[in-house]
């Protein structure tokens, strides 16, 4: 297999319509912290499209390269009542652990 990469991305990643709030995830990963590039931006808007706000959220582990290509990409993160709900991997416990942020 030829694997081709491209030398962009698309500006949205996933979109998530809860709380009467869209939510948007983009590619942005911000580099300007001590952890570099662990969060992505999202963009929040009300349900005409004005946006309320612009957070970096954490980065939620992502679905296998295989699962994408099947179609069955899956969402390992969850928005709801103002939090941000994401799967991290424990490995020096190895398990899987849920973790909540506000969304400010």
């Amino acid at each position: 297999m030829n694997f081709i990469y491209p030398d962009t991305l698309p500006p949205i990643q996933d979109i998530t319509v809860t709380d009467d709030k869209i939510y948007v995830s983009t590619y942005n990963k911000n580099k300007n912290n001590n952890t570099k590039g662990d969060k992505e931006k999202y963009i929040i808007m009300d349900l005409k499209g004005n946006i309320i706000s612009t957070p970096y959220m954490p980065v939620p582990i992502e679905s296998s390269f295989l699962a994408k290509t099947l179609g069955r990409d899956n969402r390992f993160y969850g928005i709801s009542n103002n939090k941000f709900y994401y799967l991290k991997e424990n490995e020096d416990d190895e398990v899987w652990e849920v973790h909540a942020v506000e969304i400010k």
